[in-house]
């Protein structure tokens, strides 16, 4: 087996740990609706989905989400861009596991199912903005985890083989979608995973 020569890491959930229902409350400052029902209405569905696929830009993210949500006419874009980033937090254990992997040489990466706007909030930590190589993103890409033409995406404009990286995320499903494709996954759970030693084990 080639030596392992890149980490790549999921970024919500494992960089980051996002709270949405957090998210939810700064909208509903201007919507008739409760946090949970927002939550249930913008998450998991087509909307997301669209969104983070780059079907449409974030203006337009903001009009659907308006709507979706009742939300009260004088709501604007450049208030719904700073409450949709609410509910971000560095993680300190993903972000400890990065600069693991820089220290030892590898090249890091950054893969993610997201939209433009949750991508912004990345660049907002200056160690996640400068220490990976690049990014992979859903919205940019196209297609999300656990498509396969998101890896495949990876691969060819780095040059790697699946074989020679190790993938990080905090979904079990888009783990084993990665193994499926040759790279060797970490599942990370927060609070029941040691990420730093599992990284050591494997280098």
């Amino acid at each position: 087996m080639d030596r392992y020569r890149a980490v790549v890491f999921d970024y919500g959930g494992v960089l980051v740990l996002v709270d949405r229902l957090e998210q939810c409350r700064a909208l509903a400052r201007h919507s008739p609706l409760a946090p949970e029902q927002i939550l249930e209405r913008i998450w998991g569905g087509e909307l997301e989905r669209e969104a983070e696929t780059g079907r449409y830009d974030s203006r337009e993210q903001f009009r659907r989400v308006k709507e979706r949500i009742q939300g009260e006419a004088a709501w604007s874009y450049e208030q719904f861009r700073e409450e949709f980033a609410e509910g971000f937090q560095l993680n300190p254990e993903g972000l400890e596991a990065l600069r693991h992997a820089v220290s030892r040489g590898l090249r890091t990466f950054v893969l993610s199912n997201t939209s433009y706007l949750h991508s912004l909030r990345l660049f907002n930590y200056e160690e996640l903005a400068t220490l990976p190589e690049s990014y992979v993103f859903s919205f940019k890409v196209g297609a999300m985890k656990p498509d396969p033409a998101i890896w495949r995406h990876l691969l060819a404009a780095t040059g790697l083989r699946a074989r020679q990286c190790i993938y990080i995320d905090d979904e079990p499903a888009f783990c084993r979608a990665a193994e499926r494709l040759g790279f060797t996954a970490i599942h990370y759970a927060r609070g029941g995973t040691n990420l730093l030693q599992r990284l050591e084990e494997l280098l």
